[in-house]
């Protein structure tokens, strides 16, 4: 991979509760604290999505920050580090995610026989974004430590639209120490356009094992990195 075609500029994403959202909506509240600013780049390359986020480009963008629990316990900090960044392209928005775990503990997840499929939830990842002004409608997505992925849209009132479809990519890789998750959604599936991410946007990781919810910790403050590889 040529490095030199990586360019990265500034783009700020809102990160806010998402209003019709309930369950990040609460999470993202939690104790009062509101959240604050994610930071994004842009990026000029072509990116394969096998969730191994071994791309340079990657170690170039600033952490969302750190995760909380929701669940059991509400404020505390997460067991274990998730570590989220986002990426535009002309087209699309990515997604990396590298989400810490005990060996044991993964070896049970992917082996286990809990599915998206069936309700029992699975360790997953979900990423909700709010992208349009009026904010009528939120887009869902969830990938789990097996790679299953599951994608629906709500609206205002909290009904899912059955009937809609989104193509999209995402892909995970497990190691002694964790896994990581790579999510590429094209803007065009969300319809929007580039130069418009000031979204609202959600992140949440489950793990089964510990019956533990976290999120993004908005209490820490971000700012936006501008950064240009030549």
């Amino acid at each position: 991979m040529d490095t030199r075609r990586v360019l990265v500029r500034a783009a700020l994403l809102a990160l806010v509760p998402l209003a019709f959202a309930r369950e990040l909506t609460q999470a993202q509240q939690v104790r009062g604290h509101r959240t604050k600013p994610l930071n994004a780049a842009r990026v000029d390359e072509m990116v394969r999505v096998d969730g191994k986020l071994d791309e340079p480009f990657w170690r170039l963008v600033r952490p969302a920050g750190r995760f909380m629990q929701v669940e059991p316990s509400e404020g505390d900090a997460a067991t274990k580090p998730t570590d989220v960044r986002l990426v535009f392209t002309d087209d699309a928005v990515l997604i990396g995610a590298r989400l810490d775990d005990d060996a044991h503990i993964l070896k049970e997840a992917v082996t286990s026989s809990r599915a998206l499929s069936d309700g029992s939830l699975p360790d997953y990842f979900e990423v909700q974004i709010d992208p349009h002004p009026d904010h009528q409608t939120v887009f869902d997505f969830v990938v789990t430590i097996r790679g299953e992925t599951r994608a629906s849209l709500m609206t205002a009132k909290g009904v899912t639209i059955d009937s809609w479809t989104i193509n999209w990519d995402a892909a995970t890789s497990v190691d002694e120490n964790g896994w990581t998750i790579e999510m590429r959604i094209p803007l065009s599936e969300m319809h929007v356009e580039k130069g418009n991410e000031s979204w609202g946007i959600g992140l949440k990781r489950f793990s089964w094992k510990r019956m533990e919810t976290d999120v993004l910790d908005g209490r820490k403050p971000s700012r936006v990195a501008l950064l240009e590889k030549k």
